[in-house]
């Protein structure tokens, strides 16, 4: 049995997700439907197929290469071509598995699980897309709104302000015809 940390590209976080959801080995991970690995946080539908690609390349490989792979994902190499490790210790993934029957079936023609989650997938995509275009219009108009506010606030306090001066002027006249009455 070929461990998780041996798979390359499954890092300490990845390998306890797989575990919780019931992949505990390479070769169960290997033999994982891709549209069923999809379902799991964190392995998108691009992801799953190569998953399972380094999953059957890490059972295929030698046990002593295994070991030496465990870990890989933890500390990257440096991309200077000093600092790289020498072919012979670091084995690279076969492009493809060795076809089986029961790879052939997961990655063959899309199964109707497959179609049915990347239907659900876009389906998800356009409802999202619509709710940001109705929370753009939203957005739009409840400016619209502040705006009319801000024009109706200025109105307002500009009609005040007329009825002040014309409050004003009225009580003007009424103190000068109060005089006029003492004065006589």
């Amino acid at each position: 049995m070929t461990e998780l940390s041996a798979v390359r590209g499954v890092g300490p976080a990845l390998q306890g997700v797989l575990k919780a959801s019931g992949i505990e080995t390479a070769e169960d991970l290997a033999k994982a439907n891709p549209a069923v690995l999809t379902t799991i946080s964190g392995i998108g539908a691009r992801r799953a197929p190569v998953l399972i690609a380094a999953a059957a390349a890490a059972v295929a490989a030698p046990e002593g290469a295994a070991e030496q792979g465990a870990g890989r994902t933890a500390a990257r190499p440096a991309k200077s071509p000093a600092a790289k490790p020498a072919k012979a210790a670091k084995p690279k993934a076969p492009a493809k598995p060795a076809p089986s029957p029961e790879a052939e079936v997961s990655t063959g023609a899309p199964s109707e699980a497959d179609l049915d989650a990347l239907a659900k997938a876009k389906r998800r995509a356009i409802k999202a897309e619509k709710a940001r275009d109705k929370a753009r219009k939203a957005a739009r108009k409840a400016e619209a709104l502040a705006e009319q506010m801000r024009a109706a606030k200025v109105k307002a306090e500009a009609k005040a302000q007329k009825a002040r001066e014309k409050d004003k002027k009225a009580k003007s006249k009424s103190r000068k015809k109060d005089k006029k009455k003492a004065a006589k």
